[in-house]
């Protein structure tokens, strides 16, 4: 699939797709079309009152219409606290100009059309989170194919809106595996509504469980299809190890340990679902730690033939890159740079990289201004950027204020008891309690989870301060290899980081010396004076790191029951041989970033938000299964090696 936009076409005044040979809209009736055909008949007005959420389902997004007046209907006739969740198909991303142009006559819409601009995901393929109205209405866009992206996604429909380009026109959108994905994902009060009454869909909807019926149409169009879905519940089929325990949803008092950018950016995105936080951490102040040095890139770490991790790191960086634009502009200080990030990487991986249809023109591009020493190329990724970790962790702080409070204090335990979790410190007095509580307190969540060990480990990193008269270019953006580089600003550039495996927390010369001699190395010409070595500035910390370094995000497995529950799974027995997991009831697991916190933590956390506010969650399962704990728990059992109290990391590679 190419990664570019699809540009309009306009034919008699209308919008057109050249492809499909038809229109978008009518200009003179399509808003009024819209409202009749999809809005009306799933009478959405009367039943968004009272509903504290809903979800609705998309099969064509197009110039985003259907979802401008589903949101329109939304704001007027919900309640206050209640939130949105529209989640839409569309394998041609219009362009957000022509978004724009084809809504540029509706002044009625005009405050909903700029904030879809403000967020209007890339032209990337994959799912995108675009959130409005401060969270309130969540919008998943996929830039894939139907039978697709639906079959990879778990939720729970309340409306489904049928609007692909005619049946006759676009076969593909219309199919059993369309329907069939729909009916997974729908219940009792599921509703569906669609301009057509071909045969082929009234009969594949009957098939997959909906009952339909033919209602009068609008306009010229004598009569339109609308139903219910009538069938059985249906689970998605997935490993029972990762069929996830169902929230409540109603949990509004959320404890976190851990205030760096994995406890900060999950405080942010469950208070916008009006949660309540309280944030618990050893030191007087966020960010103390990894997430508190003075520079950061964003940007993904991109890999040749892993499409899920590419997948995971695209989705997260344009994530990311949506909630620091929307952070910054509330904040009086700089602290998000959109500079682009020039890289370099052996010439073999590059042209991979670049060959990749994901990857190119979407993300990446080759970068001539600079040339190596090495056999590598440049390749400049123009959407990325760097930041100040320390000032945007106080702007995410200072946006959730409200909802969340802070409290110093070093967790020793966590304890479960009648279904809530018990923080105590080292003198079993009680810090806070909860019926759901967050570790996002790096490699220390270990120590506070007893015997149920994770393979989560410390790693040293050491980022050397180069004040900017050592500097011997001027740099307009960052320059990323082995080591990194940021521009000078406030009179002093960023170069790190070291990766050892070392407890020393004192600044070591030698780590600084690699880290100037690391940029150096790339040019025929040094970057850094060598007088540099001389003046010592930098900071240590230590990150989080996994053994396949992702992140761990999701409910915290039983770890016990696991082992005895699926002892014989290296047999290769078939899946439904087996009962579905345990796992430890409201309590969750965000760690294990490594080095790239900033440009990966806010989609997780918006992962954890959706399990826990029990809404659609913003990735395809491939990727959620990649990111659970329990992957590490699965990949010892079936290679027979598990160990008795713990998920062991040399054994997880």
């Amino acid at each position: 699939m190419p990664a570019h936009y699809t540009r309009l076409q306009w034919k008699n005044s209308q919008p057109y797709s050249e492809q499909y040979d038809d229109v978008f809209f009518s200009r003179a009736g399509g808003e009024a079309e819209s409202q009749h055909v999809f809005i009306a008949a799933n009478r959405l007005a009367q039943r968004f009152a009272g509903r504290q959420h809903f979800c609705i389902a998309e099969t064509g997004f197009g110039s985003g219409l259907n979802f401008l007046l589903a949101v329109q209907c939304f704001l007027e006739h919900a309640d206050t606290g209640a939130s949105l969740d529209f989640v839409s198909v569309e394998k041609h991303l219009l362009h957000p100009d022509d978004v724009a142009q084809c809504h540029a006559d509706r002044p009625h819409l005009k405050t909903i059309v700029d904030e879809l601009l403000r967020c209007y995901p890339p032209a990337a393929p994959g799912m995108h989170r675009c959130l409005l109205f401060d969270g309130r209405i969540r919008l998943t866009l996929m830039h894939d194919d139907a039978s697709h992206a639906l079959g990879a996604v778990d939720m729970q429909v309340d409306a489904w809106f049928l609007d692909g380009f005619a049946p006759s026109k676009n076969q593909a959108m219309w199919s059993q595996p369309v329907f069939d994905a729909m009916a997974r994902c729908s219940h009792a009060q599921t509703t569906v509504s669609t301009y057509t009454v071909a045969g082929v869909v009234r009969r594949g909807l009957q098939q997959a469980g909906f009952e339909v019926q033919k209602v009068p149409g609008f306009g010229d169009k004598r009569e339109m299809l609308t139903g219910r879905y009538n069938g059985g519940r249906r689970r998605a089929r997935q490993a029972p190890w990762f069929q996830l325990p169902r929230a409540s949803g109603d949990c509004k008092q959320v404890v976190i340990v851990g205030a760096g950018i994995a406890g900060l950016t999950t405080a942010h995105q469950l208070a916008q679902r009006g949660c309540q936080i309280t944030l618990v951490d050893c030191a007087a102040e966020a960010a103390s730690a990894a997430s508190g040095n003075p520079a950061a890139i964003v940007m993904p770490r991109l890999t040749v033939g892993d499409e899920v991790y590419n997948a995971f790191a695209l989705q997260a960086f344009y994530f990311a890159r949506q909630q620091y634009r929307k952070l910054q502009q509330s904040s009086q200080q700089p602290f998000w740079f959109e500079s682009g990030v020039s890289t370099a990487v052996e010439r073999e991986r590059a042209e991979k990289m670049l060959d990749a249809a994901h990857m190119a023109s979407a993300f990446l591009r080759l970068d001539f201004q600079y040339a190596t020493k090495t056999e590598r190329l440049w390749l400049r990724a123009e959407d990325a950027g760097w930041i100040r970790p320390s000032l945007a962790c106080q702007q995410i702080l200072a946006v959730c204020a409200d909802s969340t409070r802070y409290v110093q204090a070093e967790v020793a335990s966590v304890r479960a008891e009648n279904h809530r979790h018990i923080l105590l410190d080292s003198e079993e007095r009680v810090i806070a309690e909860a019926d759901c509580v967050v570790l996002a307190n790096a490699h220390g969540l270990n120590a506070l989870l007893g015997e149920q060990q994770y393979p989560v480990a410390a790693n040293r990193g050491q980022v050397s301060l180069v004040e900017e008269r050592d500097l011997l270019w001027r740099l307009p953006a960052p320059l990323s290899a082995d080591r990194y580089i940021t521009p000078a600003l406030e009179g002093v550039a960023c170069v790190g980081a070291s990766y050892v495996d070392s407890q020393a927390a004192s600044l070591s010369k030698s780590d600084h010396a690699d880290n100037i001699d690391g940029v150096n190395s790339l040019f025929d010409r040094a970057i850094v004076s060598e007088s540099a070595k001389q003046r010592l500035e930098g900071r240590v910390s230590f990150r989080a790191v996994t053994p396949d370094r992702l992140p761990m995000v999701g409910p915290a497995p039983d770890i016990s029951d696991f082992k005895q529950r699926y002892r014989d799974l290296h047999h290769g027995k078939a899946e439904q041989n087996y009962a579905p997991a345990r796992y430890r009831q409201g309590l969750y697991l965000n760690a294990g970033y490594g080095s790239h916190g900033f440009s990966q933590a806010f989609l997780c956390a918006e992962i954890l938000a959706s399990m826990i506010a029990n809404t659609p969650a913003p990735v395809a399962r491939p990727v959620l299964e990649r990111l659970l704990p329990a992957r590490f728990l699965v990949r010892e059992l079936k290679r027979n090696r598990p160990r008795t109290d713990s998920v062991s990391p040399d054994r997880c590679q």
